[in-house]
């Protein structure tokens, strides 16, 4: 089985370490390439590599959106939300078709007491972006009650999210769109989510952790029993995981959510579902190779 990822830059995915990871433990013989993509050699790369025999491509930014043109069909979740992240070399179309499997790697990467509850609970969502759009889209699918999605530009994450309200409404599910500025507390929220790449540089030569997206002020109000998630996975532990967990709130790394969209990408390809003890192992070897 041949697979890859393509993405500008490339070099720095853990997804090639992740997938090798998967056919080891699973015994299924096959490789895993990381090839570097230009906007403007996007198609002409997607035709080279799924006629020479690539059979998946994960793909990431910046082509998850503009990869759409070229895909033969794709799912209803990347009709949605406008973007692919998994590929399929369909071979009597003669092309590729698009998945997403953000949503479910996000879900799949809580703690089983927090899915067990999502109808429960109340959610804030920090940033509008790609990847908040799948999250959101998953939060809405697991009919969590009530999302506060929180932004700097409150008008421009309205146009972001707009496809997702519809499907807001059908499931029942009550969502607003309100400024950073205008949070006063965190009480209500029993999950929080960053969805932005504000952390992502870790601290600084001083080992101090400068950048979080939310005040001292309102972190203090966190709930006892509230879950505080960062999709940032470089570093592991960011600053805003970080001041949670010096608040002993429970916290969740974005690298589980890597991992299983990595997991429910190969199941995809492979037809073989990714046992939790494998994404485990997955996940440990992650944790390892990016402390190096």
């Amino acid at each position: 089985m041949q697979l890859g990822v393509i993405g500008d830059p490339v070099s720095q995915s853990l997804s090639p370490h992740l997938h090798r990871i998967f056919m080891t433990e699973l015994e299924i013989p096959g490789s895993y390439q990381a090839y570097h993509v230009s906007g403007d050699s996007l198609e002409s790369t997607l035709v080279s590599l799924g006629t020479e025999g690539v059979q998946g491509l994960n793909v990431t930014m910046p082509h998850k959106q503009a990869v759409l043109k070229y895909l033969r069909n794709t799912d209803a979740t990347v009709q949605l939300l406008g973007a692919a992240n998994t590929l399929t070399w369909d071979a009597s179309q003669n092309g590729w078709l698009g998945a997403n499997t953000d949503g479910i790697g996000f879900i799949q990467s809580l703690p089983p007491w927090i899915v067990a509850t999502l109808d429960q609970r109340e959610v804030l969502l920090l940033g509008a972006g790609g990847s908040a759009k799948a999250v959101l889209l998953a939060l809405i699918e697991a009919e969590v009650p009530t999302i506060t999605v929180a932004v700097r530009d409150p008008e421009k994450a309205s146009q972001s999210l707009a496809s997702l309200a519809s499907v807001a409404q059908a499931a029942g599910v009550q969502w607003q769109i309100t400024s950073l500025s205008c949070l006063q507390t965190l009480r209500p929220y029993h999950l929080v989510v960053n969805t932005t790449p504000v952390g992502m540089h870790g601290p600084d030569q001083h080992g101090q952790f400068n950048h979080c997206l939310l005040a001292d002020r309102l972190l203090d109000t966190l709930s006892a029993n509230a879950c505080v998630v960062d999709l940032v996975y470089r570093p592991l532990l960011t600053p805003f995981l970080s001041a949670c967990q010096q608040r002993q709130i429970e916290t969740v790394s974005g690298l589980g959510m890597l991992v299983y969209q990595g997991a429910a990408s190969f199941s995809l390809w492979s037809g073989v579902d990714v046992p939790e003890a494998v994404c485990e192992t997955a996940y440990q070897a992650l944790s390892l190779a990016d402390s190096v």
